[in-house]
């Protein structure tokens, strides 16, 4: 079995910079569309807060309109 010799190569401090260098390379891509997530995550919490009151109150039978709240964050996302 060949093992790769350049791994066992490699300082401490090599390997810190890759992974600071790494980190800003996704810090950078998502940092423009870091609001849509932030958004999509409330919306979801929204949902599932509700969900969950209208099953602890009984109110089942409007429990499946609770699915227009996907369809209203969609036609708000273009705004941000």
């Amino acid at each position: 079995m060949e093992t790769n010799t350049n791994i066992h190569n490699i300082h401490p401090e090599e390997e810190i910079k890759f992974i600071q260098q790494v980190l800003d390379r996704a810090r950078n891509k998502y940092s423009d569309t870091s609001i849509f997530f932030i958004f999509w995550g409330w919306v979801l919490v929204f949902y599932l807060l509700l969900n969950g009151i209208f099953l602890m109150t009984n109110m089942k039978e409007i429990l499946h309109y609770l699915w227009l709240i996907m369809p209203a964050g969609g036609i708000i996302t273009p705004f941000f």
